[in-house]
């Protein structure tokens, strides 16, 4: 059966205040006793909910909530430019697109109300700008929904959080502006697995710009397996990113600048809350994890990465290819912390125009810990800083081909379990002092092959640093290595 002239579907949208639009004729009917997606059309100038026709541009609905109301699962509703107030909860159904014509052009104001999804699975939310408002949240997802896709929109102004999925799995939100809300802009709570495993794919943030929300950028509680990549984070109250127990994720090529403007004790433009897994059951069971924040910017923030966690955090993590330009506080700070499968500090750099009293990377571990931490830090560049590298209370770190430069101090042990520090290609130059102790620290310190001020240094191998209570280690005005050993300067010879 042929369509009408009126027929017709838009499928492309200009930039003027009223979308630009050409038209292909709808095929919408029955075929082989399978109901075709039908599309709806709201018009909130020219629109009618009286004598609306499903399928006809030219007889539109006046509001979004009547369109809902005729549109069965499958269906897409789109929204022609105009500003449109919801007067009660917009429930998604399975399979439903709500387009707009351009997050400049369709705007919904949600009036105390919400944008839900519910047990519902491939939903779509593109091309318009969500006011949420005086609603608590303006796009709230639930009951292990997937396959929900928000692409190129705007959503602001929530007196809680902009967007909720939490229970929402297969997530994709790209390109999109998410702002000024009192809360998190994006909140998650154990998401990331789908029940029907041929449709798992991780949850997506991608090109997105998250500021001035009251809290978080982003927010995610146990989900599994988040790409975060290609997004901004500007001025949120807390973290730019904030994720706890994540399974497998990703954070890679993000700009993060200014965030922590709340002064909040203990916040970092991002955060990695890293506790015990097995609080989580079922679908949602994890017994390991993988951390990768990769090819970051930071600008101005409190700190740059800060990762917690306890004896039995089960995560592989790896910081790399990261520039940290922040002046303030720690740019990597780990807190109470023991990683079970290994932390790698790869190919950062650490750098500030001025000489700061900040550390540049701190790492806090316990000293009733378990063995075998398994700390690289390799390849990394430190300049400027009042501390290069922190240890206390860790155990088996290797310091590989780093240059740490015009710091008071490169290297600081603390605590009193630092053990099996081997320092190997290092570049140390210009710095006030290479080692420093605190009064109860003690480390077993190997130095092999490392360039000081242009003096190779050649340290015997299970050097037992003990500690005095102004102990340090320098170099002495000939230039020779100097480690300061029960109180007594030890020379140990170096080459030119």
């Amino acid at each position: 059966m042929s369509a009408s002239a009126t027929d017709r579907i838009p499928i492309e949208t200009g930039p003027t205040t009223r979308p630009i639009v050409k038209y292909i004729q709808a095929t919408n009917l029955t075929s082989g006793g399978v109901v075709q997606a039908r599309t709806i059309f709201v018009d909130g100038t020219n629109g009618d909910d009286g004598t609306a026709v499903v399928n006809q541009m030219s007889l539109p609905y006046a509001t979004l909530n009547a369109a809902v109301t005729a549109a069965s699962a499958n269906d897409r509703i789109f929204i022609l430019g105009g500003t449109y107030t919801l007067t009660g909860t917009l429930a998604m159904l399975t399979g439903m697109t709500i387009e707009g014509g351009g997050a400049t052009n369709t705007v919904i104001i949600c009036s105390g109300n919400s944008i839900t999804m519910a047990g519902v699975n491939d939903v779509t939310i593109k091309d318009l700008t969500i006011n949420a408002g005086s609603t608590a949240i303006g796009i709230l997802g639930s009951a292990d929904s997937y396959d929900i896709k928000i692409h190129n929109c705007e959503v602001h102004s929530a007196t809680s959080r902009n967007i909720d999925l939490s229970r929402c799995s297969v997530i994709s939100i790209v390109n999109c502006k998410i702002r000024d809300s009192t809360a998190d802009g994006l909140y998650s709570l154990e998401g990331g697995i789908v029940p029907d495993d041929t449709k798992k794919r991780p949850p997506l943030v991608q090109g997105c710009h998250f500021y001035e929300n009251g809290t978080h950028g982003i927010n995610f509680i146990g989900v599994h397996d988040p790409v975060i990549t290609g997004n901004n984070f500007e001025k949120n109250g807390n973290a730019g990113i904030r994720i706890q127990d994540p399974v497998q994720s990703t954070i890679v090529g993000n700009q993060l600048e200014r965030n922590t403007e709340n002064g909040t004790v203990g916040t970092a433009q991002i955060i990695v809350d890293l506790n015990d897994l097995t609080v989580y059951t079922g679908i949602y069971a994890v017994n390991r994890g993988n951390i990768n924040i990769s090819a970051n910017g930071f600008g101005v923030g409190e700190r740059g990465v800060l990762i917690t966690g306890t004896a039995n955090s089960l995560f592989e993590v790896c910081i790399s290819s990261n520039l940290f330009l922040s002046p303030t506080n720690v740019n990597i700070s780990f807190s109470d912390y023991r990683p079970a499968y290994g932390l790698s500090i790869l190919a950062n750099r650490f750098t500030v125009n001025n000489k700061t009293t900040q550390d540049a990377v701190v790492i806090t571990g316990q000293a009733t810990g378990v063995d075998g931490s398994d700390i690289s830090i390799l390849g990394n560049s430190i300049t400027n800083y009042e501390r290069g590298v922190v240890l206390t209370d860790v155990i088996d770190v290797s310091l590989s081909g780093n240059t740490i430069a015009n710091c008071d101090t490169a290297l600081r042990f603390g605590g009193t379990a630092t053990e099996s520090v081997d320092s190997v290609g290092n570049i140390f130059n210009g710095n006030t002092d290479l080692h420093t102790e605190g009064a109860s620290a003690t480390a077993t310190y190997r130095g092999l092959s490392n360039i000081i001020d242009g003096v190779l240094q050649l340290v015997e191998s299970n050097a037992v640093l003990t500690p005095t209570v102004n102990g340090e280690i320098g170099i002495d005005g000939s230039s020779n290595v100097l480690i300061r050993s029960a109180g007594v300067n030890k020379n140990i010879s170096s080459i030119p």
